[in-house]
C-alpha cells in the first residue's frame, strides 16, 4: 500500500497504552451464547499466516477506535494486504468513510475473528489516512475464545421482517445454529415496529429466486448504532416441520462406510461437508461439531449431494428439521427431503430396501424380461382367455413392457422380489391421473416368504416416502379389485373398513362389461345431446357423488370442476416418455338436464392387461330418468376414440343400473382410493398382516413343504 499524504492522513493519534487486558475487554455476549474467558498467546508467525489467509479469502479484519472524550469504541472493517514480516498495511473496506472519525477517535487495536475465536492485536500505528493504515505487528498477540458456538458471517442476503402487518427489508449479517442476526438501515425506516425483546415476528431469508428460511421467530436482542438497527432472532420452531410425524417411520439405515453430504451453504456460499449418521427415503441425519454448527432449524438447502464413496451421488433439495445436542461437543441434525429427481429417489429406495432384503428391487431394470413373462404365465396372471387376446400382438406387448420397465420413472413404478434370477413377487404402479397412481399387475409365488405381502409392503413404503416430495405428483393411490377376491379384500378392503372415513380411504363398486367399437356419427336424437363437459356439468357430478358416496372419486380422477383443464400435464408426461395418454369427459343431457357423465381414458393397448387405463367410466346421475338405449347410443358414439381396440371395457356407477337394465355385466370391480396423507393407516395394516403371516408360515412349513402358488388376478 502506498504511503498516505498528510492531507489523506488527517489528524493522527497513537495511543496504544500498555495493559492489554484493560485495552481489550471481552465483547458483550449476546443471547446466542455464553461468554467463555479463555486466552492463549499466539506468536508473530501464526498471526502473519492468519492475516494472509484473510487476504486470500478476500475477508476483512476489524480496526478498533476509541473516543478520547467519552471512551466510546467503534470498529471499522479493513482488508489486510499480503504480509511477510511485522509490517502490515490495510485498506478500508469499500464505502467506509472515516474522515469524521479521525477527528475525534484514537486508534486502539485490531480484531481478527473466525466467528468463534477472536485474535486481539495491539500493533504500533505508523500511518493512517482516508484510504487505509500502516502498522508494526507485535511479537505476541492473544487468542480469546469468546463464544461457545461459532457465528458465521453471511454474504448480504435479503431478509424480510414481518410483524403486525408491517414488512421491513434488512440484510442477514451472521447466524449460528440457533439464531440469525439481521441489520436494518435506519435512514430507510420511519420507525422500527418492535422496541421490546421476547416478542415474535416472521423472518424470510431469500434471494431473487429462492426462499432459504421462513419461520416464526422470537426477538432476543435489539441494538442501535449510528446508521443501523441490529436484531437477533431465534426460531420458535412452530412452523419448521415440513411433514407430519406418523407411527410408521420411513426405513432408516446406517451404512459402513458412511456416505457424505456436500453442499454450498445458502447463507454463506461456502462448501460444507458432513458425514451421514443414517439415511431413509424421506431424509437423513448428520453429525457436526457443536462449536462450528452450520445447520439452522427451518433452513432450506436448494441442492445437496449425497455421495457414496465417490462411486455415485444423489441430488436433492432439503430442509433442516432439527438440531439436537448429543453431548458437549457434538450435534445431530435432521434433514427432510423436499424434492428429488424421481430416478434418484428410486435409486435411493432400491439401496435402502436391498440392505434390508437383498431380494427386493424397486424400479430396477435388472429383471430379466423372460423371467418376468414366465412369472406372469406361471402365476396365471396371463390366463388363457387373456392370452388369446394378447397372442396376436405378442411382439407389441414385449416392446411395450421393455419400454415401460425402463427409465420411465415419471409415470411408472414396479417392485420385484426375485432370488437368483427367479421372480417370486411383483407389483406395479402407473400414474393414471394428474396426482393419482394406480396399483396393478400384482401377483406372487410364495415358497420361503409371503412375497405377495412383501412387495405390497415395499410398494406402500416407497409410496409413503415418495409422495412427500414436491415434484412427486402423487396425492392419491387407487386400485381396482374384484370384491370376491380374498387377498385384495384383506389388503385394501380391510384398510377402508378400519379407517371408516370415505374422505381418507374410499371404496365404490362399479359394474364391468365390454362394448363393441362402432364407426358412426352421433345418432342421438334431440332433445338428447352428448358434448364435452363444462364446469357446470362437473360441478353437478361432484354434488351427485358427494351425496351418493362422499368418497375420493372426483378428486382422484381429476373431475373436480375447480381443477378442470389441468390434465394436460400428465398427457405431456406420457408423450415425453413415448407413450399414449388422452382423456375426454362427456356429458349426456336431455334438454338441460344432465343424465350421465362419461370419462374416456385412452392409452397404449396392454399397458394394463385388463385395459383399465384404456376404458370408459360411465356415471349415471339420474337412473330413474335414463334408459339402456340412451346409454348404449352414447357409448357407441364414444367408442370412435378407440381405434386400436375392438372391445372397450366399461366401468359403470352405480352398478345397480347395469344390473337392472340387463347390460352384459361380466364382473364387478371395487375402486379403492387412499389419500396419501393417511398412508400410515395402510402401512400399519400391512405390518399386521406380515406379522400374522410370519406365524402362519412357520406353522405351515412344519407340515407342508410343497410350493404354494398364490395368484391375484384382480386387474
Amino acid at each position: 500500500m502506498q504511503n498516505f499524504s498528510a492531507i489523506e492522513r488527517g489528524a493522527v493519534t497513537n495511543n496504544t497504552g500498555s495493559n492489554i487486558k484493560a485495552l481489550f475487554p471481552l465483547p458483550a455476549a449476546d443471547s446466542r451464547q455464553a461468554p467463555l474467558v479463555h486466552r492463549t498467546r499466539i506468536n508473530l508467525s501464526r498471526l502473519i499466516n492468519t492475516l494472509n489467509y484473510k487476504n486470500f479469502q478476500g475477508e476483512t479484519i476489524l480496526v478498533n477506535f476509541k473516543d478520547s472524550n467519552n471512551g466510546h469504541c467503534v470498529s471499522i472493517p479493513a482488508h489486510p494486504e499480503p504480509c511477510t514480516d511485522n509490517h502490515l498495511e490495510c485498506v478500508w473496506k469499500d464505502g467506509q468513510s472515516i474522515d469524521q472519525l479521525l477527528a475525534t477517535y484514537n486508534f486502539l487495536s485490531l480484531s481478527i475473528t473466525d466467528g468463534l475465536n477472536q485474535i486481539l492485536v495491539q500493533p504500533d500505528l505508523q500511518d493512517i489516512g482516508l484510504k487505509g493504515l500502516s502498522l508494526t505487528l507485535p511479537d505476541q498477540s492473544y487468542n480469546v475464545t469468546q463464544r461457545s458456538i461459532k457465528r458465521h458471517p453471511c454474504r448480504g442476503i435479503e431478509v424480510q421482517f414481518i410483524q403486525n402487518g408491517i414488512c421491513l427489508t434488512g440484510t442477514l449479517v451472521d447466524f449460528n445454529s440457533s439464531a440469525i442476526k439481521v441489520s436494518f438501515v435506519k435512514d430507510k425506516l420511519q420507525s422500527f415496529p418492535c422496541n421490546n425483546i421476547n416478542t415474535t415476528c416472521y423472518a424470510i431469508v431469500k434471494n431473487d429466486i429462492e426462499v432459504y428460511f421462513f419461520d416464526e421467530c422470537e426477538i432476543i436482542r435489539k441494538t442501535t448504532h449510528n446508521k443501523t438497527i441490529s436484531v437477533i432472532m431465534k426460531s420458535t420452531g412452530r412452523h419448521t416441520q415440513k411433514i407430519n410425524p406418523c407411527k410408521n417411520r420411513s426405513l432408516r439405515q446406517k451404512f459402513v462406510p458412511s456416505p457424505d453430504v456436500t453442499f454450498n451453504h445458502p447463507f454463506t456460499g461456502k462448501k460444507i461437508h458432513r458425514n451421514i449418521i443414517d439415511l431413509s427415503g424421506t431424509g437423513l441425519s448428520v453429525e457436526e461439531n457443536a462449536d462450528d454448527a452450520v445447520f439452522l432449524p427451518g433452513m432450506i438447502i436448494p441442492e445437496i449431494n449425497i455421495e457414496f464413496m465417490n462411486s455415485f451421488s444423489i441430488k436433492c433439495k432439503a430442509q433442516v428439521l432439527y438440531c439436537n445436542q448429543l453431548d458437549d461437543s457434538t450435534m445431530k441434525c435432521g434433514l427432510v427431503f423436499m424434492d428429488m429427481n424421481s430416478q434418484d429417489h428410486i435409486t435411493l429406495s432400491n439401496l435402502l430396501y436391498r440392505v434390508e432384503d437383498k431380494n427386493s428391487y424397486i424400479g430396477s431394470t435388472s429383471v430379466n424380461p423372460d423371467a418376468l413373462w414366465n412369472f406372469f404365465f406361471e402365476t396365471g396372471f396371463v390366463y388363457p382367455k387373456k392370452y388369446d387376446f394378447m397372442a396376436r400382438e405378442r411382439a407389441s406387448y414385449r416392446r411395450l413392457y421393455e419400454k415401460l420397465y425402463g427409465e420411465n420413472t415419471h409415470i411408472s413404478r414396479h417392485i420385484i422380489y426375485q432370488e437368483n434370477g427367479k421372480v417370486y413377487g411383483h407389483a406395479a404402479m402407473l400414474r393414471t391421473y394428474e396426482k393419482t397412481w394406480m396399483i396393478h399387475h400384482h401377483a406372487a409365488i410364495s415358497q420361503k416368504k409371503k412375497a405377495g405381502l412383501v412387495v405390497m409392503d415395499q410398494l406402500g413404503r416407497h409410496t409413503g416416502d415418495y409422495h412427500t416430495l414436491e415434484s412427486s405428483m402423487m396425492d392419491y393411490i387407487i386400485c381396482y379389485f374384484r370384491p370376491e377376491n380374498r387377498f385384495p379384500n384383506r389388503v385394501f378392503g380391510d384398510v377402508a373398513k378400519n379407517v371408516g372415513n370415505q374422505k381418507q380411504c374410499s371404496i365404490d363398486t362399479f359394474a364391468y362389461f365390454h362394448t363393441e367399437r362402432k364407426v358412426l356419427v352421433d345418432n342421438l336424437v334431440s332433445p338428447w345431446s352428448l358434448e364435452l363437459a363444462t364446469f357446470t356439468e362437473l360441478a353437478e357430478l361432484k354434488d351427485y357423488y358427494e351425496q351418493k358416496s362422499g368418497g375420493l372419486f372426483v378428486q382422484a380422477l381429476d373431475l373436480d370442476p375447480e381443477e378442470n383443464g389441468k390434465d394436460l400435464d400428465i398427457s405431456s408426461a406420457y408423450t415425453n416418455a413415448g407413450f399414449k395418454r388422452e382423456r375426454y369427459v362427456y356429458a349426456l343431457k336431455n334438454e338441460d338436464t344432465l343424465r350421465a357423465m362419461f370419462i374416456v381414458n385412452l392409452s397404449d393397448v396392454g399397458m394394463n392387461m385388463s385395459e383399465l387405463t384404456s376404458c370408459i367410466h360411465a356415471i349415471i346421475l339420474h337412473p330413474e330418468k335414463t334408459c339402456k338405449q340412451d346409454i348404449q347410443i352414447a357409448l357407441d358414439t364414444i367408442t370412435r376414440h378407440y381405434e386400436e381396440q375392438e372391445h372397450i371395457p366399461v366401468l359403470m356407477y352405480p352398478s345397480s343400473f347395469a344390473e337392472e337394465h340387463e347390460l352384459p355385466v361380466e364382473k364387478k370391480y371395487n375402486l379403492w382410493i387412499l389419500d396419501l396423507e393417511y398412508d400410515h393407516l395402510y402401512l400399519e395394516h400391512i405390518d399386521k398382516l406380515l406379522s400374522r403371516n410370519r406365524g402362519e408360515e412357520l406353522a405351515r412349513r412344519s407340515t407342508d413343504k410343497r410350493q404354494d402358488v398364490h395368484t391375484v388376478n384382480y386387474v
